[in-house]
């Protein structure tokens, strides 16, 4: 380090000091600690502790390589007992503890706590494993009612009954906690400005009623069954695993804006519509791995709604999706195997084409295929024509032959492709490197029966055994090949062939290399001859992108005009 540069760090603000102290284990702090008095006096007063028990153990190496992590237990506690004591006469503003306790750490352990509200601590996070006591550790009663400074209370490990809470705090989070549910609605009272809430994996606890909490503006619950909420100025609200509730009410609330529910049951059509009738003001809804009973028809309808982000809903059955938001900006759907039908019951004519944008993202798990997932696919798409559509599909399971999936000559998909900004494949690479040529082009053809991608991005990387890569490459860029090839077997295969073949003018590859920033596009000689046969120098990691040029025709005339080759970043 240069003389200037050591000299700028001495007289750094002692508030910086203290944000780079909270990324350095005890002993890094003290080593720059020695840096220069104003370096000493922030770490000697710095007003937010952590302590980590994880910084002071050691690992003992057995024979083959068996490494067994074990802890000081008394070296962390006098640690600990060292840096209070010079906060005598000082004020701790957070105290942070993560520890492993043992029987020998309960008298410390309530001495810490009394110090740190003696001191005016605002934020107390205690992280605790009991596993080597007879039960959780529990708070004394009365101990977090004398802390009339603390503003936010973070609990893990412990045991919450028969506590008394002190009225000012406005966060409070609970994980792994054992609480019951008279604690709890005391806790609820006692707390009437409590303005971030987050319930997880607490034990003991059935029952949820948040009834007049008027500051409350965040709510996170998860494994309960029974919830009535009421919180009217409530903004954010995420509920999970709730797989069969037997109570849940939520209320009316004008300023709720986020909604997430994860792990739910959804029972009937009309979940949706009454939950989003009584609130009004939602822009953004999240759904994530629930499951519908009775019939098979989920319907939103909302007026406000922004953002409707899908994901496993119903797996494993065919659903019906119906939506009816006509300010909707973004759409993101996550499904397996089975795609479902989704409607847009009305016009989306508030938002621009241009601005909304459709995420799909599918993950085919079966190694069966036929015509009428391509043209379910195509119907999905179809359904979201007039946004920007990203569509990404995982193929878990090697396919069937085009015959099969066309299940004879007369059976093939009639379908009108669908212009879409980004298709991007990927595959394990257990079996993308033995890939064979056929499979290639059977797999190609069909996607773009279902889509027109302006580019075409493959995940995984490009290397000497890639055989899907090469397959596809001399697929896009050897035409003469497309229409003689031997494997054609059925005459509808080469004019399949020939509907999407016949419309791709041009195309461009590029490529990035291992840690690089940007793709590099190739010249025609590169990879039209030399990347086929590996005579560029690429690495095992080197990545490609296809942008793909296709002639546009319009609905009134079919004239044929031109559209740019564009790349999605």
């Amino acid at each position: 380090m240069e003389e200037g540069e050591e000299a700028s760090l001495q007289w750094l603000p002692v508030e910086v000091i203290h944000h780079i102290f909270s990324y350095l284990n005890p002993e890094e702090k003290a080593q720059a600690s020695i840096l220069s008095k104003n370096w000493l006096f922030a770490w000697r007063k710095n007003p937010k502790l952590q302590f980590v028990d994880w910084d002071f153990y050691k690992p003992n190496w057995y024979p083959r390589n068996c490494c067994i992590y074990k802890n000081n237990p008394k070296k962390f506690r006098n640690y600990v007992n060292g840096i209070l004591r010079k906060h005598q006469e000082d004020h701790i503003e957070e105290f942070n503890l993560s520890m492993n306790l043992t029987s020998d750490d309960l008298a410390s352990l309530n001495g810490w706590l009394r110090i740190a509200i003696k001191k005016g601590v605002k934020v107390l996070d205690l992280s605790l494993c009991a596993d080597m006591l007879s039960s959780p550790y529990s708070l004394p009663e009365n101990i977090l009612l004398e802390a009339k400074s603390l503003t936010e209370l973070r609990l893990a490990g412990c045991k919450f009954i028969n506590v008394m809470m002190c009225k000012n705090i406005r966060v409070l989070k609970l994980f792994n906690v054992y609480i019951d549910d008279e604690t709890f609605r005391r806790v609820v009272e006692g707390c009437p400005f409590m303005d971030d809430l987050r319930i997880e994996e607490c034990v003991g606890l059935d029952t949820i009623r948040i009834i007049n909490l008027s500051s409350l503006k965040k709510l996170f619950i998860q494994r309960l069954r029974n919830i009535e909420v009421d919180a009217p100025t409530l903004e954010k609200m995420e509920l999970s695993i709730l797989r069969y509730p037997r109570f849940l009410e939520l209320h009316a609330s004008q300023n709720l804006k986020d909604l997430s529910l994860k792990k739910i049951s959804i029972m009937g059509k009309s979940f949706f519509v009454d939950l989003m009738h009584k609130l009004p003001n939602l822009e953004y809804l999240e759904v994530k791995d629930c499951y519908v009973h009775g019939e098979r028809v989920v319907n939103f309808t909302s007026h406000s709604l922004k953002h409707l982000c899908l994901s496993s809903i119903s797996p494993s059955t065919k659903i019906q999706i119906e939506i009816d938001a006509p300010r909707l900006v973004v759409f993101q759907f996550q499904c397996e195997t089975i795609l479902p039908n989704v409607s847009f019951m009305a016009s989306r004519s508030s938002v621009s084409s241009s601005q909304m944008v459709s995420r799909i993202e599918i993950n085919h798990q079966s190694p069966r295929i036929g015509a009428w997932w391509f043209q379910d696919l195509n119907k999905l798409l179809s359904s979201l024509i007039g946004s920007k559509i990203s569509i990404y599909i995982t193929f878990w399971r090697l396919l069937q032959s085009l015959e099969h999936i066309l299940g004879g000559s007369s059976n093939h998909p009639s379908c009108v492709a669908v212009d879409v900004e980004k298709l991007k494949l990927k595959m394990p690479y257990s079996f993308i490197t033995t890939w064979t040529e056929d499979r290639t082009n059977d797999l190609v053809d069909c996607l773009f029966l279902a889509c027109r991608p302006k580019t075409l991005v493959m995940h995984r990387i490009i290397n000497r055994g890639d055989d899907f890569i090469s397959y596809l490459l001399k697929l896009l860029t050897t035409a003469e090949r497309i229409r003689n090839r031997d494997s054609c077997k059925s005459p509808d295969h080469d004019d399949i062939i020939k509907l999407w073949q016949d419309d791709l003018k041009e195309v461009v590859v590029e490529v990035k290399m291992k840690n690089g920033r940007k793709w590099r596009r190739l010249g025609p000689h590169d990879w039209k001859t030399n990347l086929l046969d590996d005579s560029l120098n690429f690495d095992e990691w080197t990545k490609i992108r296809f942008g793909l040029e296709w002639e546009v025709y319009s609905d009134s005339s079919k004239a044929k005009n031109h559209a740019d080759v564009c790349f999605q970043a």
